[in-house]
């Protein structure tokens, strides 16, 4: 790693591609190490910087953000032109000389990355949580840059789209939190999603890999040989898991941070002191508010079916009136759909994927259960609203309305916060409206 670190420094000028987060991290780092560089990106309107001939003559390095595939034209120029090209992370990577514990998978991650960091800190270990959970690597590596931090802890959050480019990062630590299917609108099958994610285990420095169940499922059926070191991370119980991590959503989360722990031989006791306190961040699947005779829940970071099938699982008996949808990702919907049929009452959908998801949900309940489409969210909070109060409750509690949308957000929202926040806004419009009302 230090022989290329030495051509980046020897290579002049650098391309940096994307306009966003990941990429002026980068940016900011390449300034720290003195290197100039320049920003290339391309709007979806056709605006922007364009990498072309004339540009890829005066870079000898690009690093690239998460959201280029590896194979992107850019990059294919500029390796023909003789340029060194990496991803963000792997770039960091380079300028860091303290541990990395990654941590990837199709759900969980955002939570278990915040929660280690926090259980590090519990053990004595300086820790910050980095990555794609909002604070790129590059950034801390600019903020250190020059210091001994063999010491620190990066705690990472590594998506597929990153791990799928790595090739220098090399991680002391790697927790997968699960599998199944996800981003099949980027990655080109459910093969490549899946050897994205492996590609970190490739690479570690360190035999510390745990990884659920549902990963070991997935490698056996298909043949795919992991690790022999890799560590099957047990189911813990629910009602054995500290708060907040007591629910069926959540408990997985603690099962690998609880493995990861044991075999890193950590104090146990710092690992369930850390979960004292801890709070979930907005938009996970949590206890809901209750208005009126009904619970809304929002759980807006459900980007996949994976994630809203574990929330709709976990509130089994329950009259949910579901809504959901967003950008399609191309993954199957008919088992999705299926359970959709069989535990939701009542379906609200919004966003792109909207009528596709009605189609499957018709096909698969015999038409047993109409979903209904609606111009926005607003619009389908208020309906689910109306249909929940008809239902009532049921021996299991009070309906509730569920906002896990098993998509992703573009096209309508800048991203799940955001559309978290709209969810939270009509249900307080709600609540102000049905105040004025008595």
């Amino acid at each position: 790693m230090q022989e290329m670190a030495r051509k980046i420094l020897k290579a002049g000028k650098a391309a940096v591609f994307g306009g966003g987060v990941s990429a002026r991290a980068a940016g900011r780092l390449l300034g720290k190490i003195s290197i100039p560089c320049e920003y290339y990106f391309e709007n979806s309107d056709g605006s922007g910087k364009i990498f072309d001939e004339a540009a890829v003559k005066s870079c000898g390095f690009v690093v690239y953000s998460p959201a280029f595939r590896p194979d992107h034209k850019w990059l294919a120029l500029a390796r023909a032109n003789g340029a060194l090209t990496l991803c963000e992370p792997d770039f960091a990577s380079l300028f860091w000389n303290g541990k990395i514990v990654s941590v990837s998978g199709t759900n969980g991650k955002t939570t278990l990355v915040s929660f280690l960091a926090r259980a590090f800190e519990a053990c004595g270990f300086e820790s910050f949580a980095a990555g794609n959970i909002g604070i790129p690597l590059s950034d801390f590596c600019a903020d250190f840059y020059g210091r001994d931090n063999s010491e620190k802890i990066a705690v990472c959050e590594v998506s597929s789209f990153q791990s799928a480019a790595l090739s220098c990062m090399r991680s002391d630590a790697f927790a997968w939190t699960n599998f199944a299917p996800d981003h099949l609108d980027w990655h080109l099958s459910l093969g490549e999603y899946f050897n994205a994610k492996l590609n970190i285990a490739r690479l570690l420095k360190a035999p510390v890999f745990v990884a659920a169940e549902s990963v070991f499922d997935y490698a056996k059926k298909n043949g795919i040989v992991l690790p022999d070191f890799a560590k099957l991370a047990p189911r813990i119980p629910v009602q054995l898991c500290p708060k907040p991590f007591n629910t069926p959503v959540q408990a997985e989360n603690f099962s690998i941070a609880h493995a990861l722990w044991k075999l890193m031989s950590l104090d146990e006791n710092a690992l369930f002191k850390a979960a004292e306190g801890f709070e979930l961040a907005k938009y996970r699947f949590r206890a809901g508010e209750d208005f009126d005779g009904v619970e809304f829940i929002n759980d807006s970071k459900a980007t996949n079916v994976h994630a809203a099938s574990a929330a709709i699982e976990a509130l089994n008996g329950r009259n949910i009136v579901w809504i959901g949808g967003g950008k399609d990702k191309n993954c199957s919907l008919a088992d999705f759909a299926a359970l959709l049929c069989d535990r939701a009452r009542e379906i609200f959908l919004i966003g792109q994927s909207a009528q596709k998801l009605k189609d499957a949900v018709l096909a698969a309940g015999s038409g047993k259960i109409a979903p209904h489409i609606c111009a926005s969210l607003g619009e389908a909070v208020k309906e689910a609203y109306a249909a929940a109060k008809k239902l009532g409750p049921n021996d299991a509690g009070k309906p509730v309305v569920l906002f896990s949308p098993a998509f992703s957000s573009f096209g309508m929202f800048s991203g799940y916060a955001e559309r978290g926040k709209v969810f939270g806004d009509a249900v307080f419009d709600l609540k102000n409206l049905k105040k004025h009302q008595l």
